[in-house]
């Protein structure tokens, strides 16, 4: 049997291929650097680009093709970086919105606002919450375009099924603000329909649900009760909560700029609204907060040297996730016998409101509170005596004392 000679072709050498995913970073960062090519090759194996402080995507790092996918992502990058540098949302996704994706916008947007001022952290965390619900519902991927009236009443029932009637009500503004801003920011082309189910509850529903929780308001002999079993600090919080109407947040953020102990005055604007507010103080409440200043801890912060309020180690009684103050309130009315649920310090700015009508001067007592005149009267109203705010604080004064010190 014969043998040819001839010689066998060599087999053509194979083009190595990157394998790993180091390796294909690797080759696509040198690709990028020889071909000057304006994009990054992020760790996820995708092309990106930093636009306005965040990274933008424009398509996978393909190690098959010769570019690694460079191409296609500069094309894509064309296509849509002047939308990225505007901070809209892409064209090819706008009619596609997801629910993930707007709720996801919306709090980006959003918490702009709170770094401007104009939106509190509260405020925004509340949102949040809202925007978890509905996802939670609707699913993460269910387009905005796609929801019907149907999903908004099976939302609603799943609302009404963990949250009480009044709360119920500002839940389902949130979740009609977030709708709202799809449409105002041109996210899908028409206004969301709700349908007639997915409205808060009936004014009658929301009176039966306040009546079944009894009042709010404390009684001057359970103030009385409460001053006596209270501490050193927490004394002086619930004289300026009764005197001026002062809720616990306001306590906790309250610093000696709002405080002038020396007149017996108290201008602190809310911060909830930024209405303006001016307190007359009694010198019962005077007195116990200088008795408290006398044994007050050392800030642990620079920024809490002038707050006067501050924990046994010094730091915050303000807190965006809790409410250290009514935390302690809650556990003094428990251990006076006071406690039932829906009870809480708030109750001692009721109690202030209840018994300063008797005051009989509504336009006052709204100063005191904070609470804005919607009227045109307070439009060009400027200022306000101040006899008739040390009248409202002396309505309350003996409305808590008795009448004995009324002349």
């Amino acid at each position: 049997m014969t043998h040819s000679t001839a010689k066998g072709r060599r087999p053509k050498p194979r083009k190595t291929r990157p394998k790993s995913k180091a390796e294909i970073l690797q080759a696509a960062r040198d690709y990028k650097r020889e071909h000057n090519v304006p994009l990054m090759a992020h760790t996820s194996l995708r092309w990106c680009r930093k636009i306005n402080g965040r990274l933008c995507y424009y398509g996978a790092v393909d190690p098959a093709a010769d570019d690694f996918g460079a191409g296609a992502a500069l094309g894509c990058y064309d296509e849509n970086q002047e939308d990225d540098r505007a901070g809209r949302v892409r064209r090819e996704h706008r009619d596609g919105i997801t629910v993930d994706g707007l709720c996801q916008r919306f709090l980006h947007e959003w918490k702009g606002r709170v770094a401007t001022g104009e939106l509190h952290e509260r405020s925004w965390r509340a949102y949040k919450r809202a925007c978890i619900r509905v996802v939670n519902v609707f699913g993460r991927h269910r387009q905005v375009a796609d929801l019907r009236a149907e999903d908004f009443g099976r939302l609603r029932q799943r609302l009404a099924a963990d949250l009480a009637p009044t709360t119920l009500s500002v839940e389902i503004a949130r979740v009609k603000t977030l709708f709202g801003y799809a449409f105002d920011a041109e996210l899908i082309d028409k206004p969301v329909r709700f349908g007639s189910s997915f409205r808060p509850p009936a004014k009658r529903v929301l009176r039966q649900a306040r009546n079944g929780q009894g009042s709010r308001m404390f009684q001057p002999d359970e103030i009385h009760k409460l001053l006596k079993a209270a501490k050193r600090r927490m004394k002086p919080m619930i004289l300026l909560a009764i005197n001026a109407g002062l809720g616990p947040g306001d306590l906790g953020r309250m610093t000696f700029d709002h405080l002038d102990l020396e007149g017996g005055w108290l201008d602190y604007p809310r911060h909830k609204t930024g209405v303006g507010r001016r307190a007359k103080l009694w010198s019962e409440t005077c007195e116990a907060v200088r008795e408290y200043l006398k044994h007050r801890p050392k800030p642990n912060a620079k920024d809490l040297e002038e707050r006067v309020f501050l924990s046994r180690t010094g730091s915050s009684l303000y807190a965006l996730n809790g409410d250290p103050i009514g935390r302690t309130f809650r556990t003094l009315l428990k251990s006076t016998g006071l406690y039932r649920k829906q009870r809480s310090m708030y109750g001692l700015r009721r109690s202030h409101r209840t018994a300063s009508d008797g005051a009989r001067d509504p336009v006052a007592c709204d100063v005191v509170m904070g609470h804005s005149d919607p009227t045109m009267g307070g439009l060009y109203r400027q200022s306000i005596e101040d006899s008739r705010l040390e009248r409202v604080a002396q309505v309350v004064h003996d409305w808590l004392f008795g009448a004995a010190k009324a002349e």
